[in-house]
């Protein structure tokens, strides 16, 4: 039987991420959603009219934003959120580091604004203030730790592989301390960054994408089944 795959992205990015690993490799396979983090709203909504531009790096600051605002995102994901509401996006590469070298090859007049979450990595604002470009940070939503659904711990406890795509080395560290399962787990990590959190783990294998996008990660995955398919084939 082919493996299994756990999601443990929120909600609205497991859907999406389903519904793509599906058309790919047939609708005949088991998958699990289990978020391991719950995204919160903190405080007011920022006001952004002093500033020239936003930079956003999920889309879950897509809703802090508002129309007609021009934006600089991280993943074309964003940048598709971004555009549906109303906001003219730029995406800008994959990861924090493509992002500055973009706004920074641009050398839009400042001030910019990041909108984030409590977890974040690439020190964008810092970067983009110390190179000319004045950039303010605002932390705009939590990012709570989740423990792990009974369908997912079911699922780690079986006897098949369980393939479980980590999108953040915040994810990946929250999945390393809460798998005490005996099902062999193939972790597929979106970055180095968050292929270290496991390194420490009882996972069985650690595969990383050959991007930080989802793309590079279906990639991985659908050739993980193949693979699977053919040794039990």
């Amino acid at each position: 039987m082919r493996p299994s795959i756990l999601l443990t992205r929120p909600k609205d990015g497991a859907e999406r991420f389903a519904a793509q690993l599906r058309a790919r490799v047939g609708g005949n396979l088991r998958i699990v959603s289990s978020p391991l983090l719950d995204i919160v709203p903190i405080g007011t909504a920022p006001d952004i009219s002093a500033y020239r531009g936003l930079i956003l790096t999920s889309v879950n600051a897509v809703p802090f934003g508002a129309p007609g605002v021009k934006c600089y995102t991280v993943g074309d994901a964003t940048a598709d959120a971004a555009r549906r509401a109303g906001m003219e996006p730029i995406s800008a590469g994959a990861d924090a580091q493509v992002l500055i070298r973009r706004i920074l090859a641009d050398a839009p007049k400042g001030p910019l604004l990041h909108l984030r979450g409590e977890h974040a990595r690439g020190q964008i604002a810092q970067t983009l203030t110390a190179a000319g470009i004045p950039t303010d940070e605002r932390v705009v939503y939590a990012q709570m730790g989740v423990p792990l659904s009974d369908a997912a711990q079911t699922l780690l406890n079986g006897d098949l592989p369980v393939i479980v795509p980590l999108f953040s080395p915040r994810t990946a560290g929250l999945f390393a301390k809460q798998y005490t399962g005996v099902a062999p787990v193939w972790a597929v990590a979106i970055s180095d960054a968050a292929a270290q959190e496991l390194r420490n783990s009882p996972i069985a294998r650690i595969f990383v994408a050959n991007a930080p996008n989802a793309q590079a990660m279906l990639e991985l995955i659908e050739g993980l089944i193949d693979a699977d398919t053919c040794i039990e084939g």
